[in-house]
């Protein structure tokens, strides 16, 4: 199926949903597999989405708050940057690009990404505005760096956590990683 290039579907969707129930809920996106987090950093005012890969991909995407009515993430035609399967209409002309990816089989290794937070705290220098990220298998944390024309630059922050599923921050901006394991792992300078 190509659920999620399926505007009758809201598998593979990035939803509006409308809390008072007058309204039918609304289609923002689609073209995602399955997204595992997403944080919006209203400063810079731009969303990031980590959406698990199929087989072999895992991918980050980040898009203005004001591109994202109607952007197509290209799931199905594309697992991260590489064209997946063919035919259906899978293939957008105007696919959102991942701005990381990595392979199960490359150096960062993994299997399936888990998506983070901003980082807008004042504890962990130089990472002001990067998105953390980590991947369940390994669990490697990485830091994805905004540069200059939104380069981005993946920095390995040299932790391990234990099948990590989930990010949170307090009201202090301090991030944490939730282990299925059952430890939360607060981020510190070393």
């Amino acid at each position: 199926d190509n659920n999620a290039q399926d505007p009758d579907t809201l598998l593979g969707k990035l939803i509006r949903v409308d809390l008072s129930g007058d309204e039918d809920h609304e289609i923002v996106a689609l073209g995602l597999r399955n997204p595992w987090r997403f944080d919006i950093d209203p400063q810079d005012q731009v969303m990031w989405i980590a959406d698990v890969g199929q087989n072999a991909i895992e991918e980050v995407n980040r898009i203005a708050l004001a591109d994202l009515d109607g952007a197509d993430f290209g799931w199905s035609g594309y697992e991260g940057p590489e064209p997946y399967l063919e035919g259906d209409d899978r293939r957008p002309s105007d696919a959102v690009a991942p701005v990381f990816s990595y392979h199960h089989d490359d150096d960062l290794g993994g299997c399936s990404v888990t998506g983070g937070v901003v980082y807008r705290g004042t504890n962990l220098v130089g990472l002001d505005g990067a998105y953390l990220v980590s991947d369940y298998c390994t669990g490697w944390v990485q830091a994805l760096l905004v540069g200059e024309d939104d380069a981005i630059e993946a920095v390995d922050l040299g932790l391990h956590i234990p099948s990590p599923s989930s990010f949170g921050t307090d009201q202090d901006g301090n991030v944490y990683v939730l282990s299925l394991e059952g430890t939360v792992f607060r981020l510190d300078p070393a």
